[in-house]
This record gives C-alpha cells, structure tokens and sequence, in this order.
C-alpha cells in the first residue's frame, strides 16, 4: 500500500508542475513600465521603473535605460533611449545586438506644399503684403472632394494632416486661396494612397 501511495504522489506532482501559461502574441510590444510579455517558457518580462529588463521580477543588471521591450518570432527584444536593439533568444541567452525587430508602420500623414497665387483672375498682380489664407478640400478622389474644407484660415503655404487616415485607402486634396474676404478656384488635385500599396509580384511564370 505505501508503495502505491507514493507513485500516486509521484504523478500527481508530476501533473502539478506541467504548469502552461498564455505567451504574448508575436510582435507584443510594452513601453515603460506598464505591461508584461510572457515568452513561450512562461517567463515574464517587464521593464523596471530603473529602465531595466526585469525577469521574473529580477532586474537584469546587464541592461540599462531600457525604453521599450518587444516579442518577436519567439525571441525577447530591448530597445535603449539611444535607439540601439538587444535579442534574446532565451532567459538564459546573451543580449545580441540587432535591427529594429518590428513591422514597418505605414504612414498615414499628407504633406501638402504649394506655391500663393500672384495675381487676381483679372490679371491684376496682387499687391505685396496682402493677406492670403488658404482652405484645404480632401475626398476619396479627384471629383469626390467634399465641399466644406478639412482645414481652413491656413496662412501658410503648406500643411500636414494626419487625422483619420487609413492605411490603403487614396485621398485627394485641393486648396483654394481667399483675400480681401473672397474666395478663388480650388488648385489643382493631388491624390496619395497611405501606407503605399504592395509592388507588383515579379517573375511568374506558367508551364
């Protein structure tokens, strides 16, 4: 009876320890100190409030000013404020430096850039110092441009717009110039897809 009583306990443990845990999804990413990631091991990883890598709640004194952390194909990756990128293959593995381990973000901003108007639609030259402002139109193409202006008052001749873009969809833009409280003719229209869009696939070939 004893015999059997310690081979039960033996499993039993045996089942215990076989712990599993939830890793974080592939290109996880923790900045500062909020969050933890959890490798495939179970291990977590964080970033301590002294700008270290902490594993398992211990700092790892090899590493300094620490910004953000990240996990990508299975390894653990450290990001320093001067923009240098360290890997770990495993707990117990060496820091290796390398390249930003993350996906490229898709910009989703439109510069515009334009030359002021120089004279009235009478031909008249407009005098120097006059005050231009400029209203900026935008639509999903070069005849959908909405009628009310995404920005305007612009007293400038150029303009970053980054609100509400998606990545792979086209906008189109247009500016039209007012003085002396009227307004003139919308510009011409310029279009960018954000994020730009894949290059054609090269070399098919069929059989």
């Amino acid at each position: 009876m004893k015999r059997l009583l310690l081979v039960s306990l033996f499993f039993v443990a045996t089942d215990a320890s076989a712990a599993t845990c939830n890793p974080s999804t592939n290109d996880a990413v923790i900045v500062g100190t909020t969050g933890t990631i959890v490798d495939s091991d179970c291990n977590a990883w964080t970033i301590t409030t002294g700008a270290q890598v902490s594993l398992n709640g211990t700092a790892d004194t090899t590493t300094a000013n620490v910004t953000e952390m990240a996990y990508v194909s299975g390894a653990i990756w450290q990001e320093n404020t001067a923009g240098n990128w360290y890997e770990k293959t495993s707990a117990t593995a060496t820091w290796v430096q390398g390249t930003d381990p993350l996906p490229a973000t898709p910009e989703l901003t439109a510069s515009l850039n334009w030359s002021a108007p120089t004279t009235y639609t009478t031909g008249t030259a407009i005098p120097a110092g006059t005050a231009i402002t400029y209203s900026v139109y935008e639509g999903s193409s070069a005849t959908t441009l909405g009628a009310t202006p995404v920005q305007s008052g612009v007293t400038a001749t150029s303009v970053s717009l980054s609100s509400g873009f998606v990545a792979g969809q086209t906008y189109c833009f247009a500016v039209s110039a007012t003085a002396n409280g009227l307004s003139g003719a919308q510009s011409n229209v310029a279009c960018k897809t954000m994020g730009g869009t894949p290059s054609a696939p090269t070399g098919l070939t069929v059989q």
